[in-house]
């Protein structure tokens, strides 16, 4: 239970480090006119630009404000995160269904302008099938560890009961 808290807190990490960085695309983008004449929502919401951002084991979601889907990598293929209403958890446990079912987490940021006005919601999830795949390694690893233990403890209380008894048979013989 600690290492799967560990490597949450781990994940949690990731998707901050995530979303912080794409934010601050947003910023640059608004502040320093990259998108042009295009809105910064439309520029951001390219699937080129979330397929930059996403990695092989994360996925991106920008939504308008109102929960709009308004663009998504393409690994998340035809599924789709819910949209975040204020007042909901910033990370959340999704169920995913599809050809690869499993547990998603996450995290929602809102997105906001220059003059701190709300544009969109960025989703930044990442599959927790990884992280389920390294817990039961590492259980099968301590299940291992832990029979190879108590056989090495059996046989070493043998040989120690043996050599304490070896004298106590001598007198009694004797």
């Amino acid at each position: 239970f600690a290492l799967r808290s560990v490597l949450i807190d781990q994940t949690k990490l990731n998707l901050a480090q995530t979303a912080e960085d794409f934010k601050n695309n947003a910023i640059e983008a608004s502040t320093f006119g990259f998108s042009g004449e295009e809105p910064v929502t439309l520029v951001l919401s390219n699937r080129a630009t979330l397929d930059h951002w996403a990695a092989g084991h994360q996925y991106i979601q920008i939504d308008t404000v109102d929960g709009q889907v308004l663009g998504k990598s393409s690994n998340l293929g035809g599924f789709t995160i819910p949209p975040w209403k204020a007042g909901d958890a910033v990370y959340d446990d999704l169920h995913v269904g599809g050809e690869r079912p499993g547990t998603m987490l996450v995290l929602s940021r809102v997105l906001v302008d220059s003059t701190q006005r709300p544009i969109a919601v960025i989703h930044v999830g990442e599959r927790l099938d990884t992280l389920d795949q390294v817990l039961a390694r590492a259980r099968n690893v301590l299940i291992g560890v832990a029979i190879g233990a108590m056989i090495a403890v059996l046989i070493a209380s043998y040989f120690v009961a043996a050599s304490a008894i070896d004298p106590i048979e001598r007198l009694t013989a004797a």
